[in-house]
């Protein structure tokens, strides 16, 4: 943003009486933010690929099928603060320059991940070994990430679809496998970032 339109949008902001300056500082702090994590996922698939920046750019340009795959990489980018998130992102974009037949399962991937965060990640490697009851998978990861919040991750997961119906245990209780979806994910982050998260 220019200084002139910062200045603009300051006065206008203060003549409503709202803090202009604080409100300038934070949209520039959310569009640096914004660019870092495209800039990252864009960097796992320049990573990929082989190609520059320009290069990815042309053949998104020239390959229209993936230009979907692109706009939801790019705008899942911008809501994924996580830095394995992006990678993993920018790699589904990758994987489909070599194998452009596997971008409805590249798509999948992407929208089953927007938004995971680093707890979401690890709760799912943990599952990675076979069904496990609920309290099992806390106390797994106790220590690192509450109770609750792995309860809480593990219903978000659910919902998108990375966990097969977890219900039906004997004695009652939750016992949570992956899905083929969620089996994807998992290979794709190790794919994109090969640290382990958990043990």
């Amino acid at each position: 943003m220019s200084a002139e339109i910062e200045a603009v949008v300051s006065d206008v902001l203060a003549m409503l009486g709202l803090p202009g300056a604080s409100i300038v500082t934070l949209s520039r702090l959310a569009m640096d933010e914004h660019a870092r994590r495209v800039s990252l996922a864009l960097a796992a698939a320049e990573s990929m690929t082989g190609l520059t920046r320009e290069e990815l750019t042309e053949w998104i340009a020239s390959t229209p099928e993936v230009v979907p795959l692109a706009v939801r990489v790019l705008q899942a980018a911008g809501q994924s603060g996580n830095d394995r998130t992006l990678a993993i992102l920018g790699e589904c974009l990758g994987r489909c320059h070599d194998r452009p037949t596997n971008r409805p399962r590249e798509e999948l991937i992407v929208m089953a991940i927007e938004g995971l965060t680093e707890e979401h990640l690890t709760v799912l490697a943990a599952c990675a070994t076979g069904r496990k009851p609920t309290a099992e998978i806390a106390a797994d990861l106790s220590g690192t990430i509450d109770a609750t919040v792995v309860a809480m991750a593990l219903m978000n997961m659910l919902s998108r679809g990375l966990f097969d119906n977890p219900f039906g245990g004997y004695g009652g209780g939750e016992y949570w496998g992956l899905s083929s979806l969620g089996a994807a994910v998992v290979d794709a982050a190790k794919a994109a970032y090969p640290t382990p998260v958990h043990d």
